[in-house]
C-alpha cells in the first residue's frame, strides 16, 4: 500500500503537469506566432486602443518615373518590403492591399474580445449588461490584459511542466480559464437568454461539437485547481528547491519490554 500511494504522489501531479505545461505552452505560442485578419469596426477599435493605423487603407506606392521603365520587383511587388502607414505595432503587420483589412497577431483579437465585452449589447433591441468591467476596455487596458494571458499562458505553463513555483502557476492558469468560460460561453449564453440550467449554452444536450469548446475550458480548470491543491508532486523541481524536511512519518519504534 505504502508503495501505491507513494507512485500516486509521484505521477498523479506529474501527468496533470504534463496535459496542463503542454496545452496551455501550446496556446500562448499561438496567440504570439498565428495572425488573424480583421476588418471594418474591429480595426476601428484597434485603433482606438492603439495598436492599428487610424484607416485600414492599402499602403501607398512611389510613383512610377514616366522614362523609368518598371523594374521586375516593382512588377512583381517587393517581397521584403515593410508596410507603412503606422502599422508597426501589429504583430505580423499587414494590410491586405484594396479590402480595408488588418492582418494582425491573435492576441490583438483576444484584446478585442475584451474590448467588446466592456461594452453594453443588444438583444431584440433591448440593451443588455457588460461582461467585463468598463474601466478595463479603455485605452490600452484590453491589450494589457491580453498579452498578461498570453505571458499566464506561457510562463505558467512553462513552469507547471517542470514544476516550478506550481501552484502559483496553476492558480494563473485557473484564473485563465475561469475568465475564458465566463466571456467565451458561460457571458454570452446568459447576455443572450438563451440559456440551459440559467448559465449554460443553449445547446441540444450531446452535440459534441456544439459542447466541445466549453468542456475542454472546463476539464482544464479542474485540472489547474487540482494542481493547485496537490502541489508539484515528488517528481517537480519545487520539492528540490524547497524541501519541506523530515519525509515521510516513519512508525515509532516500540520500546523494549
Amino acid at each position: 500500500m505504502a508503495s501505491k500511494s507513494a507512485s500516486g504522489a509521484s505521477f498523479g501531479p506529474l501527468f496533470l503537469r504534463l496535459c496542463l505545461g503542454v496545452v496551455f505552452i501550446w496556446a500562448g505560442l499561438g496567440k504570439v506566432l498565428s495572425t488573424s485578419v480583421v476588418s471594418g469596426d474591429d480595426v476601428a477599435l484597434l485603433a482606438e486602443m492603439g495598436v492599428a493605423p487610424k484607416a485600414a487603407t492599402p499602403t501607398p506606392t512611389s510613383p512610377t518615373t514616366p522614362t523609368s521603365a518598371p523594374t521586375p520587383a516593382a512588377k512583381s511587388g517587393t517581397a521584403g518590403a515593410k508596410p507603412s502607414g503606422g502599422a508597426a505595432a501589429v504583430r505580423p503587420v499587414g494590410l491586405a492591399a484594396g479590402t480595408g483589412q488588418l492582418e494582425v497577431s491573435r492576441a490583438y483579437v483576444l484584446a478585442l474580445s475584451i474590448k467588446k465585452n466592456t461594452m453594453p449589447g443588444a438583444v431584440d433591441g433591448k440593451p443588455t449588461a457588460r461582461l467585463w468591467p468598463e474601466f478595463l476596455g479603455q485605452g490600452r487596458y484590453p491589450v494589457y490584459a491580453a498579452f498578461a494571458c498570453v505571458l499566464t499562458e506561457l510562463i505558467g505553463g512553462a513552469l507547471v511542466l517542470v514544476g516550478a513555483l506550481t501552484r502559483v502557476s496553476a492558480a494563473g492558469l485557473a484564473c485563465v480559464m475561469a475568465t475564458a468560460m465566463w466571456l467565451t460561453q458561460i457571458g454570452p449564453a446568459v447576455r443572450s437568454g438563451a440559456t440551459t440550467l440559467g448559465f449554460l449554452p443553449a445547446h441540444p444536450a450531446f452535440d459534441t461539437a456544439a459542447w466541445q469548446p466549453l468542456m475542454l475550458q472546463f476539464a482544464l480548470f479542474c485540472s489547474a485547481v487540482a494542481l493547485l491543491m496537490l502541489g508539484c508532486g515528488r517528481l517537480g523541481l519545487d520539492t528540490s528547491l524547497f524541501p519541506r524536511g523530515g519525509g515521510p512519518t516513519r512508525p515509532k519504534a516500540e520500546p523494549a519490554a
